[in-house]
């Protein structure tokens, strides 16, 4: 699939006897991974976009149903990934009382996921204990929109939103119980143990609307003013942005016509967007031949606050690496007071990065 990509840009096929050169990597760190992009919106939609009334999810507008029909359509996706826990239990979104599809084993994963990361930064942190989110990067350097063009000469066009950086001051708290009801606030949500240092939240719903709310329009990653660094990675190279003020019968005719696209390699828009996708290549179906030779060590870490991507992004990807028996260990957290960065729980992301190097080389000795 790959081949033509790598050949165009004058990449080492063969060797000096001309055998047959693998790319295959033995291990993977990824901080923030922005992947998973066929399900992208669709989740961003369920765990974050359901619980806003603002901008493009204003009710009257058509933009807000469609945000609560890609919330619904994610289930239907997430239902059929198959997933399962580290006890081998199927994660699935039934339908819900309350909320779209919020409830069900993969909604009480989400949450458990939740309180661990609370739980660590309880356990990891010393008191007094100082908070703010100075380490905020917009994105991992992939050119995009906004703010990013400080981060590598893009320009967003004329009228195109642009998401502001949020920064937020640093606070010093005296205790941990000061620092839960500093997140209550006159709603609480989180309920603390002092005895035990330890807590739980009410609901992932109550997460999202205190810690995690929207940063994107819908759709997130696949804007429809063209607008975001996805909708040039799976352009054509040659579409320009386009501003929809309301909605008419031409958005959805320049969308199909998008979808039937093919770039300077000839290669069309859903397969690149399949390309993309991690998953495409770890849920193989058991005994289907595997398609690629996956990294055998993997490393997630990622900013539970991080308004780029819903956690499920990274929540999957790591679930369905574990279930992977040529896959050798997968070391994953999702760390609190943490955004869009190279998050780590302590100490510092190079150093980190580099035992977890050593430590994966001197496994295979």
């Amino acid at each position: 699939m790959y081949r033509p990509y790598l050949s165009s840009i004058g990449a080492l096929m063969k060797d000096s006897q001309g055998k047959p050169l693998s790319d295959a990597i033995d291990g993977a760190m990824c901080w923030c991974p922005i992947t998973n992009l066929t399900q992208a919106n669709l989740s961003y939609e369920w765990m974050m976009g359901q619980f806003s009334s603002e901008g493009t999810r204003a009710y009257g507008t058509w933009t807000r149903s469609l945000s609560r029909d890609m919330a619904r359509a994610y289930a239907d996706s997430l239902n059929r990934m198959g997933l399962r826990d580290e006890q081998g239990n199927v994660l699935t979104l039934p339908q819900s009382e309350s909320g779209i599809y919020m409830a069900g084993p993969y909604y009480d994963y989400l949450k458990t996921t939740i309180e661990t990361s609370l739980n660590n930064f309880l356990k990891d942190n010393q008191i007094p204990l100082t908070t703010g989110q100075s380490d905020f990067q917009v994105d991992g350097a992939f050119p995009g929109p906004g703010a990013q063009e400080s981060m590598g000469g893009w320009t967003p066009p004329k009228g195109a939103p642009v998401m502001p950086m949020a920064q937020e001051e640093p606070h010093t708290y005296n205790s941990a119980k000061e620092y839960i009801d500093a997140l209550n606030g006159d709603s609480p949500w989180i309920t603390y143990d002092e005895k035990t240092n330890t807590a739980t939240i009410s609901s992932v719903e109550a997460f999202v609307e205190h810690m995690k709310q929207v940063i994107k329009s819908v759709g997130a990653f696949d804007d429809l003013q063209k607008a975001q660094a996805e909708n040039l990675l799976f352009g054509n190279g040659q579409n320009t942005y386009k501003n929809y003020r309301d909605y008419d019968d031409s958005i959805r005719q320049a969308y199909e016509g998008d979808m039937n696209n093919v770039d300077a390699l000839h290669v069309d828009t859903l397969t690149c967007q399949l390309m993309y996708d991690p998953m495409t290549f770890i849920l193989v179906p058991a005994g289907e031949k595997k398609p690629s030779t996956l990294a055998k060590h993997w490393r997630i870490h990622t900013g539970i606050s991080q308004g780029d991507t819903a956690l499920t992004t990274e929540v999957n990807l790591a679930l369905a690496l574990k279930h992977r028996k040529d896959v050798e260990d997968v070391e994953f957290a999702t760390v609190w007071e943490k955004k869009h960065t190279m998050a780590e729980r302590t100490g510092s992301s190079t150093e980190n990065f580099i035992q977890w190097v050593k430590d994966s080389v001197a496994s295979e000795k």
